[in-house]
């Protein structure tokens, strides 16, 4: 398999109605937006229904999909640098093409030079002004990556995201799903993309990016930069808003070129764009040490939007373009288009009880410890890019060959799954730890240290509750944790047992609690009955630990076996071949 990871490890428009009593409802709404000057369309741009308060983005293309519309909802258009346009929903819209006009300019009314001091004093302004306390809101990510055209991968998920400061702080998973198709033989994964999101810092020194302007100070800014005006308007509260472009005086391929909008009243930065060819500087490395990367390319887009008078992130595009060359000089063209969108900031997913752990390879490792939940994917509708979830749909349905569950496992491309250390789900079939070799120093040094030292078994009932459509939907699972997970005894039949008497403990309490639960139609409630069957299960634990030994004491295990066997029919004394537990 080839990878490449980051640096810290890498139609017609028209209306479908739905009828129900011969009334129609849950009407959808499918089109482009277009810039009203020149009919080139607008991608990225917000459709948002303001009387549901729902809403989507246009695509690459400008398309869009709106659902669940009804007559005299109110859908407003808008994008940096455009006039807003409100529509009240009706069947007038039908065949009609959304167009934005430009916001009109009012450069002519003086002439700022290349050299004027007042756009650097601007540009410096901003970094001074862009401190923001830490905001939480509900976000989407939808990633596809292509290799010489064809697509090879689709990741989509949504997120508590954390914003401040201009960037990304912290990206919560609520739910996500992935697809990968192979090209040939050859698996590429862009597993930490998400981290590179939080990674790139607007207004600070970035490491693993080439510079842009706002990161540096204004001497420096002269030194390497020469900034233009290209537009100037006014914004709807009537500040003026200059898009100004930075070019490098001199290309050494570290510097980023782009666009950035800023408002000069409030000194904030409305929208940038950054891009370059052929960069020195970035987050990828290829796995391993034989293959390379060439001719990296970066195109980042970020949009703001205000909150209580500070901007935070509304949008971030993250498009790179790398030239692939494998130990076998095979050279492919690998494109990756993502989209990352902050679409409410006045409420929060319930995230699902689950701890996880930080690992290399991020998004995949988190999407790993998630059981995929078709409900909330069939009825999530709040915001979604929906044109964007179809061509998602086709390819996991129609393309791709590896989705959640079968890629972490072994299969006909990855014989032993993506990870080395997946996380594991409950089932029938028995689990093992490797074997930590009795002559490593590290072995050695805890002979002597006490039993709970020398061991740690960590598994957790994974649970998502959602309640969306007046539906209670409540999906679990028992996932067992490798990354905290130890043990340094020499393993045997005995310890194999142990181990797994202990996952199945876990199991044997997730099962009550859907049994439990499964009459409620109650959110609260159904959260309160799992933490109350989390105490219950820390105190089992407890006591299993205490009788059991670590799989020494004859009659803690047998007394253990009979309770797992009454409610698992598992019998793993038998399984294990351990019955004479004389040692």
């Amino acid at each position: 398999m080839s990878q490449f990871k980051l640096l810290l490890f890498f139609t017609i428009l028209g209306w479908f109605p739905k009828t129900a009593f011969g009334q129609e409802t849950n009407l959808q709404i499918s089109g482009f937006v277009l810039n009203a000057q020149n009919q080139l369309s607008i991608p990225y741009a917000t459709v948002y229904n303001k009387t549901n308060q729902t809403g989507t983005i246009t695509n690459d293309d400008g398309y869009f999909e709106l659902t669940h519309l009804s007559v005299n909802d109110t859908l407003i258009f808008s994008f940096v640098g455009y006039e807003k346009l409100s529509v009240v929903v009706s069947k007038s819209l039908l065949n009609h093409t959304f167009s934005l006009k430009p916001k009109t300019e009012i450069l002519g009314e003086f002439v700022i030079t290349a050299n004027n001091s007042y756009l650097y004093n601007m540009v410096a302004r901003c970094s001074k002004n862009h401190k923001t306390k830490p905001r939480i809101a509900k976000t989407y990510f939808s990633l596809e990556s292509h290799v010489n055209g064809q697509q090879v991968e689709m990741v989509e998920s949504y997120y508590n995201g954390t914003f401040s400061n201009a960037d990304v702080q912290k990206l919560s998973l609520k739910q996500g799903r992935i697809a990968l198709q192979p090209f040939g033989s050859t698996l590429f994964v862009s597993t930490e993309t998400s981290k590179a999101l939080n990674m790139h810092h607007l207004f600070t020194e970035n490491q693993h990016f080439p510079k842009s302007p706002l990161e540096l100070s204004k001497k420096k800014l002269n030194q390497l930069y020469k900034l233009t005006v290209s537009t100037k308007y006014l914004n709807d509260q009537l500040n003026p808003i200059y898009a100004i472009s930075f070019t490098p005086r001199k290309e050494n391929h570290t510097l980023f070129e782009g666009q950035v909008w800023i408002d000069s009243t409030q000194a904030q930065v409305v929208k940038i764009e950054l891009q370059i060819l052929n960069a020195k500087t970035h987050p990828f490395l290829p796995l391993g040490n034989v293959d390379s990367l060439k001719s990296v390319e970066l195109y980042i887009s970020k949009t703001y939007q205000p909150q209580n008078g500070k901007m935070y992130v509304k949008s971030i595009d993250f498009n790179y373009h790398v030239e692939y060359v494998t130990h076998q000089e095979n050279r492919v063209l690998v494109s990756t288009k993502a989209v990352l969108f902050a679409y409410d900031y006045t409420q929060q997913f319930q995230l699902p009880y689950f701890q996880f752990t930080s690992s290399r390879y991020e998004d995949y490792q988190k999407i790993n410890a998630t059981p995929y939940n078709e409900f909330f994917w069939e009825n999530i509708n709040e915001f979604g890019m929906v044109a964007v979830k179809d061509a998602n749909k086709n390819f996991v349905e129609n393309l791709a060959k590896l989705t959640n569950e079968a890629l972490f496992l072994g299969n006909d491309f990855l014989k032993n799954g993506l990870f080395e250390k997946p996380y594991v789900s409950w089932s029938v079939k028995r689990i093992s730890l490797k074997t930590t070799h009795p002559e490593t120093t590290f072995y050695k040094s805890q002979l002597g240290s006490a039993p709970t030292e020398k061991y740690k078994l960590t598994a957790q009932i994974y649970c998502d509750i959602n309640y969306l459509n007046d539906s209670l939907n409540v999906i679990t699972s028992t996932v067992f944790d490798p990354f905290e997970s130890f043990y340094y005894y020499e393993m045997d039949n005995y310890g194999t047992a142990f181990i797994n008497m202990y996952f199945d403990l876990v199991e044997i309490y997730r099962i009550d609690f859907m049994e439990f639960v499964q009459n409620e139609n109650n959110r609260a409630t159904a959260a309160n009955l799992f933490l109350k069957t989390q105490e219950e299960l820390e105190v089992a634990q407890k006591q299993f630990f205490k009788d059991v030994q670590h799989g020494t004491s004859q009659e803690g295990m047998r007394t253990w076996n009979q309770y797992i066997f009454e409610k698992l029919k598992i019998d793993n004394l038998e399984y294990f071949g351990v019955y004479d537990l004389g040692k």
